[in-house]
């Protein structure tokens, strides 16, 4: 991860920090720094440290700014409760229902 002393901030207002393009071009003009934080036109700043999770971080809390809120695990349980079953849950029932004869016990 890059330190302080290999981090350099660049202030463009006219750069459109949503568009990928224009970060590299940013980021060209200074080579050799590790990390580049860019602020565009708009007046917020956030970042995400490794998106694609290729380090090996147990704590992923910490790797965005502003805080991005995450499900607890109860929110988590809530929405799997609420969840469609899938096809083969699906097909499972539907088998269940014509193995049962209609009629009563012998």
């Amino acid at each position: 991860m890059a330190g302080v002393s290999d981090t350099i901030w660049l202030h463009r207002p006219g750069l459109d920090v949503g568009i990928p393009s224009d970060l590299i071009k940013a980021a060209a003009e200074t080579p050799g720094v590790r990390c580049v934080v860019v602020e565009g036109r708009y007046g917020h700043i956030s970042f995400v440290l490794d998106p694609f999770q290729q380090t090996a971080d147990t704590d992923l809390s910490n790797n965005a700014f502003p805080r991005q809120p995450s499900a607890s695990r109860f929110e988590l349980f809530q929405q799997q409760q609420q969840a469609q079953p899938n096809p083969m849950q699906q097909n499972s029932s539907s088998m269940q229902k014509l193995e049962q004869k209609p009629g009563g016990t012998k």
